[in-house]
């Protein structure tokens, strides 16, 4: 058996799409693009129980947008999402960095980061989403937390360019620019 879902997002012409990143317990996407483009899409394709309907679902009320989050100015980077607590975390290429929550269906901007300095190589959640880690190209690295409160930050005096989390979500593995 197979299923195709196909929704049109209405997207600006000058726009350029460069992410879609959707959250592992929800239904909501991300797209992430140039110029600041950011949209949260909640995509319901839940069918009534012992429905004999089969073939493509074209209620157009079961594919909700959600929100266009407008902070961004300039061309969105990355985008995670924080499964466990239902944030997410976006960043663009001036290096600012945004945690957002929804609230009664608003997407919220809950915390701003932004060193001005380099530009973020990476950000990812911890997988139990009690921690977000960001690095930097000029090798500074920050860990927060779920609430947004700074636990530590570092200069690793390396380029970073990637990070990934431990399965229990205590070690940080930060991967360098360079060899050795």
């Amino acid at each position: 058996m197979y299923c195709t879902l196909i929704k049109k997002i209405n997207v600006d012409k000058t726009e350029k799409i460069k992410l879609l990143i959707n959250n592992k317990s929800t239904n909501f996407y991300c797209v992430g693009g140039d110029n600041g483009f950011l949209k949260v899409i909640n995509i319901d394709v839940t069918r009534p129980k012992n429905s004999e309907i089969k073939g493509p679902i074209t209620d157009p009320t079961q594919l909700n947008f959600t929100n266009t989050l407008n902070y961004h100015n300039c061309e969105v980077t990355h985008i995670t999402w924080n499964d466990v607590y239902n944030k997410l975390a976006t960043c663009d290429a001036s290096g600012t960095i945004l945690v957002w929550f929804n609230r009664q269906g608003n997407w919220t901007v809950e915390m701003i980061n932004n060193r001005g300095i380099s530009s973020v190589t990476a950000i990812k959640w911890s997988k139990q989403g009690k921690f977000l880690c960001f690095v930097y190209d000029d090798g500074y690295a920050i860990l927060g937390t779920v609430e947004g409160q700074r636990e530590w930050g570092k200069d690793i005096k390396e380029g970073l360019y990637g990070i990934e989390w431990s399965p229990q979500g205590s070690d940080i593995l930060m991967c360098c620019k360079r060899s050795n």
